[in-house]
């Protein structure tokens, strides 16, 4: 347990250090959510298949990993346009179903935006709803025209 803890904060603390808040929680939870994941039977070290890392140089950082139950992430930072510190990666691993998970991500002067097929998605707009939204837009630009 004590290795897992290491590796923890070997991982993330770099993170700390460069992402925003919305990114560091975003990596916390998928870290979470994929280290609370059990096994069934007796709980066994995982390999470490592949570790490459590019230490961070200001914003410009890489971590790669891979690890024997198939977990594997990739992130790459680099200076943002507005002094932030931008990064995209993926992360993948099989759920405790059996299903396949891939989220890939960027945080960006946009904020943190996810994309993957298990992330909740909103439900679509009534078309009622979808109708009130032109009518308001095109009382706007009527009102602008004018000059209201």
């Amino acid at each position: 347990m004590a290795d897992s803890a290491a590796w923890s904060a070997e991982i993330i603390l770099p993170f700390q250090l460069l992402l925003p808040v919305t990114v560091q929680v975003a990596f916390a939870s998928v870290v979470a959510v994929v280290s609370s994941a059990k096994l069934p039977g007796d709980p066994q070290p995982i390999a470490i298949l592949r570790d490459d890392r590019l230490a961070p140089q200001g914003a410009v950082y890489k971590t790669d990993f891979e690890t024997e139950n198939g977990i594997v992430v990739s992130e790459n930072g680099q200076a943002g346009s507005v002094g932030q510190s931008n990064a995209e990666g993926f992360i993948s691993y099989t759920s405790p179903g059996g299903q396949p998970v891939q989220i890939s991500y960027v945080a960006n002067e946009f904020g943190f935006q996810p994309q993957g097929d298990v992330l909740p998605t909103p439900h679509p707009l009534p078309s009622h709803a979808i109708e009130q939204i032109r009518f308001a837009e095109e009382q706007a630009r009527l009102s602008a025209q004018s000059g209201n």
